[in-house]
C-alpha cells in the first residue's frame, strides 16, 4: 500500500490523508476537460520518501526480488487519481529515455515490475508507493530497461479537430543489471563521409561524417570518441550535451561536422568509438573501435584557378609568338626593300 507523507502546502500529514480517505473513493482519473490544470511529479524514493536519486539501478540474480519505492506528488490544486503503470524502456533516436506507449505490450523488465494499478492524492499531497522487481529464473544476463510512471487522461484537439484522448505520463527509468556473464560490444556500420567545398581557392571546407553505431552486447552502453578527417579531429559527444546512452541492441546514427578540411583530392576519414560500460567494475575499459573510409575532395576552385592561369599563361605567350613573328617580319621586309634600293641606285 502507499505510505502517504504530508500535503506539501502546509499542514500536518494526517489532515492530508483525512482528505484524502474523504475525496479517495469518489474520485477519478484526472478530468479530460482541465488537464492543463494537472501537475505532477514521480521521483525514485525509500520508503521514507524521495531520496534524491534520479532514477533507480539495481543488480540481481536470476529468481531474485527487491522491494523499491516511488514517489507521486500532486502539486494540482484538487484531488487526483493516477494511474501506475511500468513498460519497457528504450532510448529515442534523440537520446531520450522513454517507456513503451500503453497499448503496446512490454516483453523484458516491464514485466517484472508489480504495482498498485491507481493512487489518489489530494491536492498539494504526496504518497511513496512500493513496487517490486521481480527477475525471472530464464532472464538473460546484461542491463535490462524499464520505467516506471503515474499517468492521466486528457484530450486534445488534432489537426483535423476531432478531440482525442491523451495519456500523459511522468516517470522515471528502472535499470535492472541480471548477473552473469557480462560481454559488453559496440560495432560501427554505414560509415559515409561527404564533402563541401569552398569557393575560395586557398579556403577550407567541411566534411559531413556519417554513420551509425550498434550495441551488439547485453551491456548498456556510453557511447564516446572522435571522427578525423583528414587534420582536423571533432569529438563524437559534444562535452555540453547529455551523454549518448544505448541499450543491448539498440543502434543509433551519428553526424559530425568537421570545419577546416582542406581538398587533398582524397582525404581519409577515421572514426574511432571509445565505449564505456558503466556497469561493469570501475576501471574497466572497452577496447576502441575503429572504422576508415576515404571522401573524394578535388580541390576544384584551386584547379580552376590553375586552368585560368595555365590558358592566360598560354594566350599571352601565343600573342607574344605572334608580336615576334610579325616584327620579324616586317624587319625582313624593311631589309628585302633596302637591298632592292640599293641595287636600284647601283644599276642607275
Amino acid at each position: 500500500m502507499p505510505r502517504y507523507l504530508k500535503k506539501w502546502s502546509g499542514g500536518w500529514w494526517l489532515i492530508g490523508l483525512l482528505v484524502l480517505l474523504f475525496v479517495g473513493a469518489g474520485s477519478s482519473p484526472a478530468s479530460a476537460e482541465e488537464p492543463s490544470d494537472i501537475t505532477w511529479s514521480v521521483r525514485p524514493a525509500s520508503s521514507a520518501g524521495p531520496d534524491g536519486r534520479s532514477w533507480i539501478e539495481t543488480s540481481l540474480e536470476p529468481r531474485s526480488t527487491i522491494i523499491e519505492h516511488l514517489a507521486v506528488t500532486n502539486f494540482s490544486d484538487q484531488p487526483v487519481t493516477f494511474t501506475l503503470t511500468s513498460a519497457d524502456g528504450y532510448f529515442t533516436e534523440e537520446g531520450r529515455f522513454n517507456m513503451l506507449p500503453t497499448a503496446q505490450p512490454s516483453v523484458d523488465a516491464g514485466t517484472w515490475i508489480s504495482i498498485e494499478p491507481t493512487v489518489t492524492l489530494p491536492a498539494h499531497g504526496m504518497a511513496t508507493v512500493p513496487f517490486t522487481i521481480t527477475v525471472p529464473p530464464n532472464a538473460e544476463p546484461g542491463d535490462h530497461a524499464a520505467g516506471v510512471a503515474a499517468s492521466v487522461l486528457g484530450s486534445s484537439v488534432d489537426d483535423t479537430g476531432s478531440r482525442v484522448t491523451v495519456d500523459s505520463r511522468v516517470g522515471f527509468r528502472v535499470m535492472t543489471l541480471v548477473e552473469g556473464d557480462l560481454k559488453p560490444a559496440a560495432s560501427i556500420d554505414l560509415l559515409n563521409a561527404t564533402y563541401e567545398p569552398t569557393w575560395n581557392p586557398f579556403g577550407s571546407g567541411s566534411a559531413d561524417v556519417t554513420f551509425n553505431v550498434k550495441n551488439s552486447g547485453n551491456t548498456r552502453l556510453i557511447i564516446d570518441g572522435t571522427v578525423r578527417a583528414g587534420d582536423v579531429e571533432s569529438e563524437i559527444h559534444a562535452s555540453n550535451t547529455p551523454d549518448e546512452e544505448l541499450l543491448p541492441g539498440e543502434n543509433r546514427n551519428f553526424t559530425v561536422k568537421l570545419t577546416g578540411v582542406y581538398p587533398t583530392f582524397q582525404i581519409p576519414i577515421t572514426v574511432e568509438l571509445r565505449p564505456d560500460a558503466p556497469t561493469l567494475p570501475d576501471g574497466t575499459r572497452l577496447d576502441p573501435v575503429v572504422e576508415k573510409t576515404t571522401v573524394w575532395a578535388p580541390p576544384l576552385p584551386l584547379l580552376g584557378m590553375t586552368v585560368m592561369a595555365i590558358a592566360l599563361g598560354l594566350i599571352i605567350t601565343k600573342i607574344a609568338i605572334i608580336r615576334r613573328r610579325r616584327i620579324a617580319a616586317l624587319v625582313d621586309r624593311a631589309r628585302e626593300e633596302g637591298r632592292r634600293e640599293a641595287h636600284h641606285e647601283s644599276s642607275s
